[in-house]
């Protein structure tokens, strides 16, 4: 028998088969050529732990909008003062990405003075913005001359 001979006879074949049969075979084909197929393929399972260290940075700015960076180090110039309370107006930004507890730490102030602010203990969430307002006391009876006092904004991972 010749090739066209055998391809005629499983044609016949395959016309005269129960058509339980070819679903049947078609199946047994379907679910070998996928496990051929799924058999070929090997995987490799990690899992990943990362770590993104905590950053408590904060920025101060003369303008409610945050364009006028107040650089750190800058010296803050009161003008001529008399006695009184006087206040300084800012705002500060957490530019960090944790959430930082403000303190003022004030050094070098002159007997009977005061520099205080409004945000004591206050708890600045990453990227939020808040006004602060520095309070000066100058006490009455102060002499003429030049002061100098220094103050450091503290920001402390809450």
């Amino acid at each position: 028998m010749n090739l066209r001979g055998a391809v005629g006879n499983f044609r016949t074949r395959v016309k005269n088969a129960p058509r339980w049969l070819l679903v049947g075979l078609v199946a047994w084909i379907i679910c070998g050529a996928t496990f051929v197929a799924s058999s070929s393929v090997y995987t490799l399972y990690y899992e990943h732990t990362v770590h993104i260290a905590g950053a408590a940075e904060i920025s101060m700015y003369a303008d409610a909008s945050c364009t006028m960076l107040v650089v750190n180090g800058t010296t803050i110039d009161w003008g001529n003062l008399t006695a009184g309370t006087h206040t300084k107006t800012y705002w500060l930004k957490n530019t960090g990405n944790v959430n930082v507890t403000l303190s003022l730490v004030v050094q070098d102030l002159p007997s009977g003075w005061s520099c205080t602010w409004n945000r004591e203990g206050y708890m600045l969430q990453p990227n939020e913005i808040v006004q602060i307002v520095i309070t000066l006391s100058v006490p009455e009876g102060v002499e003429a001359g030049d002061y100098t006092f220094k103050t450091w904004i503290q920001a402390e991972e809450a």
